[in-house]
């Protein structure tokens, strides 16, 4: 449950982001580099610890390590893992990704359908920083939104007609090899300890290899399952470990949040989070406050809110959903309501967090559960796992 809440959380920071990207430019550390007329306000939402709740690179990072972890655990501690349960594992992870993915792109094509972009207008109205999901005579035709959710977006980086879909292809691949390496791990005739220090080999290696891209979260993840066990399994004293991640947490919190007094290594330094090293530290500080987290019952008991629980068993559909509900729905609301610049944007933001994860729940129910239901039919008897993990 409170790794639920915790999905909750993240999706909500990514929203943050872009919410604020669309009405609120100066909150982005882009603007705030350009421009002087960012207020005392301006610079202590960016260069401060509130820059963790709109940051959308802290939170994605969060997301691949939470899914490489818990891809690791679901496939260690499974009973069965056959050749077929790799495929079926395999499939699963497809459709999974793909059917979701594939529905968003469908939104997109109906919305441009009924004219709901505004992109024009609203960008000579404000000064977004926020881009169109797409340029006049690039238009989004439905064979090709279909190539490319069940297809382009999946196995390669291709985030077009919307942004955030980037994510999925790296969870898609990390998916299959975490199946893959566990599938050799489980069928290695060696002591369990064994098994786990060769999974915390085999991860530490693809860390090392991915130390340089985004996606460097998800085998973090997988290292920490690894970790983890090693660690109940040697008795190690929680007690001792859990004030070393508090520190190391402060540190990574010092030092990962953008610029200022909190950033000291870099008075204002807005190059370094322009660069793939904000998904690295990152990810790396989410891999001691996930291990915090496990280990504490304390901030479980935080993240089971009920709200944050809802809107994490939701969060994919409105993971993929609220940047088209932002540019579409949102920016002809915001046009349309004559009111303050404030009233106009709480209105707008309060209705599109509300609208998108209404359409999460929706698919949530008719696209996701479905799929995560579906059963292969086994033509051979798997083997069982009879030894402990």
């Amino acid at each position: 449950m409170y790794l639920d809440g915790l999905r909750g959380l993240l999706a909500i920071v990514v929203f943050n982001e872009h919410f604020l990207k669309v009405f609120y430019p100066l909150s982005s550390l882009w603007e705030i580099d350009h421009t002087s007329t960012a207020s005392l306000a301006d610079d202590l939402l960016v260069f401060s610890f509130l820059q963790l709740f709109i940051d959308g690179s802290f939170a994605v990072s969060g997301f691949f390590v939470l899914s490489g972890y818990l891809l690791t655990k679901a496939s260690f501690e499974s009973v069965y893992f056959s050749k077929f349960d790799l495929f079926e594992r395999c499939v699963k992870r497809y459709l999974r990704l793909a059917v979701p993915v594939t529905v968003a792109l469908i939104g997109v094509w109906c919305l441009h359908l009924l004219r709901m972009f505004s992109f024009e207008e609203f960008l000579s109205l404000n000064m977004s920083a926020i881009g169109p999901l797409y340029l006049p005579g690039n238009e989004p035709e439905l064979i090709k939104l279909l190539a490319q959710g069940t297809l382009y977006s999946i196995f390669f980086v291709n985030p077009n007609f919307n942004p955030v879909i980037w994510t999925i292809a790296p969870e898609m691949w990390f998916g299959v090899i975490i199946f893959s390496l566990i599938f050799i791990l489980r069928h290695i005739d060696a002591a369990p300890k064994v098994q786990v220090l060769l999974g915390l080999s085999s991860m530490g290696l693809l860390i090392a290899l991915g130390k340089d891209f985004a996606f460097i979260g998800i085998p973090l993840g997988a290292f920490l399952y690894f970790t983890l066990k090693l660690t109940r399994d040697l008795h190690l004293n929680m007690g001792a470990i859990k004030v070393l991640l508090i520190l190391i947490c402060l540190g990574f919190l010092l030092y990962d949040v953008k610029g200022g007094s909190t950033h000291p290594l870099g008075i204002l330094d807005t190059e370094f989070h322009r660069s793939m090293s904000t998904y690295v530290t990152s990810g790396l500080f989410w891999f001691f406050l996930l291990f915090l987290t496990i280990i504490t019952p304390t901030i479980q008991l935080a993240l089971n809110s009920p709200f944050l629980v809802l809107v994490g068993r939701y969060s994919f559909g409105f993971y993929l959903s609220h940047y088209l509900v932002l540019c579409s729905i949102g920016m002809s609301l915001h046009i349309s309501i004559q009111n303050t610049w404030f009233t106009s944007s709480l209105i707008v933001g309060l209705f599109s967090f509300v609208t998108s994860l209404i359409i999460g729940a929706g698919m949530y129910r008719y696209v996701e559960r479905p799929v995560l239901k579906l059963q292969f039919k086994r033509s051979f008897n798997s083997i069982k796992v009879d030894r402990p993990i």
